[in-house]
């Protein structure tokens, strides 16, 4: 009796719902501490730690093309400790706070939420990887959480969307397009809210300032040359980069099967996928005017924006499955008007589309799990950076207290994150930790990583290691170079580590 009592509570929803967030919090907590971090995450993390003031700070920032926001929250936990492993608590807990509001808030069927909670970005990268992507899409899911509450006021949804526009570019432009939605809401319906005029106006000055602050720090110091820098955007029409950019749309929503950049072919044909794709969630959308406008405006500002001047990756174009996801979350607030697509055929896909439409979310949903559970358990077995591993290594040898020699230094910035502490950089011919992409960088050959070397040791008996990112190919004679390690076990190509001891032939 009470087994049955047991399994009847089991399915109630809450208890379903609670299950989920358990087994998802925990499996989230083993796999991000097993997590080995790379350089974007640790990049952020140095700048907060050493950063030397408030306008050291500022200037460090406006060369990572991303607002301050994940920088201030990063902040306040450094002010505990120099341990990065407190950021991938924190950015754990944004993952667990995606999920829970996305199973209390918004309307999809329970099987939708359960393969959305293990599906790719909540599951795997925007919850192992330490970014401020997940940031964003707290702020995304709390403004959905918050949209029915507009008829009273719009400050909370205000400050939902200047937190959102401050997380990172693309949050920035959904947050553009959630903005001009609620301005064509109030524009067309000036009886819906209930606001005081005050608020309304407070509410525009929220936005506003958020928005200014955001424009304000992503746009980078003159000398900057991350991704091109203030000066590279390409507005010169090529059909070829327009299907590559508009493939983004599949690969976002698809994740499992994502065309190559190189092969025309294979771009083409998935663009003119994608914008079938377009279509059909438009079709789907037709009778709820605002959402559908967002829609497709948030999207074409993420196309565009791939276009012009990134085309990034996963993580970066990820932000088109997002916009699907809040478009149909808000479209169940507002009531279908009664409307007919003109055209015959189309009104005859907009009913089938209607009747069949969880059916098609489920798909990429389904999709989207796959892709999840597979990079979840991929971590598990091949490490994404060899940093972890390679900093373990210095420290159980006893090499943390010697002179370390690290190149190419945007590859070092894991290891000094995880060492908490400095190491020359011979492209800045200084000790440093994370990297800018200015003036004051220069790249640098093997040959003169090693006269930087010689230098050293010659005017100071230090103890050096050298570790670099590619296997060394010679040898001067003036050296003598031992091998101790290599660590060759990552998924990004360029955070491989090897590792030497180095002398002078003139101390032995």
């Amino acid at each position: 009796m009470r087994i049955k009592q047991t399994l009847q509570q089991l399915r109630q929803p809450h208890a379903i719902a609670s299950l989920v967030l358990i087994i998802f919090s925990l499996l989230g907590l083993a796999g991000i501490l097993n997590h080995a971090m790379w350089r974007d995450e640790l990049n952020v993390w140095l700048i907060v730690r050493d950063s030397t003031s408030w306008a050291n700070y500022v200037y460090n920032i406006r060369y990572e093309g991303h607002p301050l926001l994940w920088y201030l929250s990063l902040s306040f936990w450094n002010l505990f400790t120099d341990n990065p492993v407190i950021m991938q608590l924190w950015h754990w807990s944004l993952g667990v706070t995606v999920i829970a509001l996305f199973w209390r808030y918004s309307p999809f069927a329970r099987w939708q939420k359960v393969c959305f909670t293990f599906s790719y970005y909540p599951f795997y990268e925007y919850l192992l990887i330490s970014r401020n992507y997940a940031l964003g899409v707290v702020c995304l899911f709390v403004f959905c959480a918050l949209f029915p509450h507009r008829k009273k006021s719009y400050w909370p949804l205000a400050i939902a969307l200047a937190l959102m526009a401050n997380t990172n570019a693309y949050a920035l432009l959904i947050a553009f397009g959630l903005v001009l939605m609620l301005i064509i809401e109030v524009v067309s319906n000036r009886t819906l809210s209930q606001a005081k005029p005050w608020e309304s106006v407070l509410s525009l000055i929220i936005v506003g300032l958020g928005f200014a602050i955001a424009i304000y720090i992503l746009r980078p110091p003159p000398d900057s040359y991350l991704q091109g820098g203030i000066s590279n955007w390409n507005f010169i029409w090529s059909w070829e980069q327009f299907w590559r950019s508009l493939s983004r749309v599949w690969s976002a929503y698809a994740v499992v099967l994502i065309p190559a950049d190189s092969k025309v072919f294979d771009t083409t044909l998935f663009g003119i996928i994608s914008l079938l794709m377009l279509l059909t969630v438009s079709l789907g959308l037709w009778r709820k005017p605002l959402p559908l406008f967002f829609y497709l405006f948030a999207s074409s500002e993420i196309v565009f924006f791939t276009y012009v001047k990134f085309l990034g990756s996963l993580r970066h174009y990820g932000h088109l499955w997002f916009i699907l996801i809040a478009a149909i979350w808000l479209s169940w607030y507002y009531q279908p008007i009664q409307t007919q697509i003109p055209l015959r055929p189309l009104h005859q896909t907009e009913k089938l589309l209607t009747k069949h439409k969880k059916h098609l979310i489920g798909l990429f949903l389904v999709l989207q799990l796959i892709g999840g559970l597979i990079a979840y358990g991929r971590d598990w077995s091949y490490p994404f950076s060899a940093s972890k591993a390679t900093a373990q290594y210095i420290q159980d040898q006893g090499l943390n207290g010697k002179f370390i020699i690290g190149s190419e230094d945007l590859a070092m910035a894991p290891l000094s994150g995880y060492l908490n502490r400095k190491l020359y950089y011979p492209e800045q011919q200084a000790l440093g930790s994370f990297t800018l992409f200015n003036q004051d960088r220069q790249t640098v050959t093997s040959e003169q990583i090693l006269n930087q070397t010689q230098q050293i040791l010659a005017t100071q008996e230090l103890e050096t290691i050298l570790v670099l990112n590619t296997p060394l190919q010679i040898e001067p004679d003036s050296l003598i170079i031992e091998p101790l390690a290599e660590f060759e076990r990552a998924l990004i190509f360029n955070e491989k580590y090897y590792l030497y001891h180095v002398t002078l032939k003139s101390q032995h």
